[in-house]
């Protein structure tokens, strides 16, 4: 019975195996982070309904195969096939070999945030109060840790993905 369980919950979670390509999962060495010494694949991927089509979507950090990169990448489950959509990459060149993984993720969940002014898909509210933005659905937090921090979510009228900067 509890086989069964777990089956049917791995059934209906987002599949990793089938990765964009030219991109797969960082290694070991890559998740080392001073911050994350018990945990080091923490903050590397968020299941969320971010698209509000009852279906989990998967939110992951992944590094290139055909060059010295990483990308934060959307994998958005639905009635169709699933789709891959890519949100941010980050290029470190030719002159670094190897870089471990810079960035990390982690579920915003519905709410309201705080928006810098110049933020156009931020609401206003009274005159002097600062402006913000109110969460309906699941986001994602994209973050370096211990700095810079920026918000994607689900524009629902514009169909696709939108970034808010949090922090710097």
């Amino acid at each position: 019975m509890l086989a069964s369980v777990l089956m049917m919950g791995l059934a209906s979670s987002p599949v990793v195996g089938d990765l964009p390509g030219g991109w797969r999962l960082p290694t070991s060495a890559e998740l080392r982070h001073p911050m994350l010494q018990e945990t080091p694949t923490a903050f590397t991927r968020v299941i969320a309904d971010f698209d509000d089509d009852d279906e989990d979507d998967l939110a992951i950090l992944l590094k290139s195969t055909t060059s010295n990169a990483e990308a934060l990448w959307v994998r958005l489950s639905g009635p169709e096939r699933p789709r891959w959509i890519l949100l941010n990459e980050i290029s470190w060149g030719r002159e670094y070999v190897s870089v471990d993984l810079a960035m990390r993720i982690d579920s915003a969940k519905p709410g309201t945030y705080a928006c810098p002014e110049a933020e156009a898909v931020c609401q206003r509210g009274r005159q002097g109060s600062r402006p913000t933005l109110v969460l309906t659905l699941p986001g994602i937090e994209y973050f370096r840790l211990g700095s810079a921090s920026s918000l994607y979510f689900w524009d629902m009228e514009q169909g696709l993905f939108q970034r808010v900067w949090q922090s710097d």
